[in-house]
């Protein structure tokens, strides 16, 4: 079924521009980090897909671009309110994979690129995402995961005491897996 909107875009052509946008912005060396833009022109593409009727592949698509263009905004509000639109998509129709890419990304904000870090946030962020992660059996990066979240947890041990020794075992547990996971490439 080919989803139409007014101007006669389908989600085809709309797709194909948010991958080609995606690609310019890599040809030009733009990574993902703010670009004004690269954050326009996925903008239009949320307005795009905005005007399109909302089913599964349109709604999994949007959160895609929000998420692409959630990491290219300057602006620290607008980024968090592209990712809670975009993980709210992901939650509607069952994208767990999108969704612990998401929990992921607001873990990373509140770690490291919020204005004030904020280890509770970033914390209740990665733990949702681990769980997830492992209810999924994705483990390839599990270590990394495991490694943000035991500097969350470390980050809160003046407030609360237990987070020291959580740190410490969720750091522990990060090590063996990586240890795990080059034994695994070794052999």
């Amino acid at each position: 079924r080919q989803l139409v909107d007014e101007e006669g875009d389908t989600l085809l052509e709309v797709t194909c521009d948010f991958y080609g946008a995606l690609a310019r912005a890599e040809e030009q060396g733009l990574r993902p980090g703010p670009s004004a833009e690269v954050a326009a022109e996925l903008g239009g593409l949320v307005t795009a897909l905005r005007g399109l009727p909302s089913d599964r592949a349109r709604d999994l698509l949007l959160a895609r671009v929000l998420q692409a263009q959630a990491s290219r905004l300057g602006d620290q509000q607008a980024y968090l309110q592209a990712c809670h639109e975009s993980l709210g998509l992901k939650e509607d129709h069952g994208d767990l994979a999108g969704q612990a890419l998401t929990m992921g990304m607001l873990g990373n904000f509140f770690l490291w690129w919020a204005d004030k870090p904020d280890p509770a946030q970033a914390r209740h962020w990665l733990e949702r995402d681990l769980r997830l992660v492992e209810s999924m059996g994705h483990t390839g990066a599990l270590s990394s995961l495991l490694n943000r979240l035991a500097l969350a947890l470390w980050l809160q041990r003046s407030d609360q005491p237990e987070a020291g020794p959580q740190a410490l075992a969720t750091a522990q547990r990060a090590l063996a897996r990586a240890r795990r996971d080059r034994h695994a490439v070794d052999q």
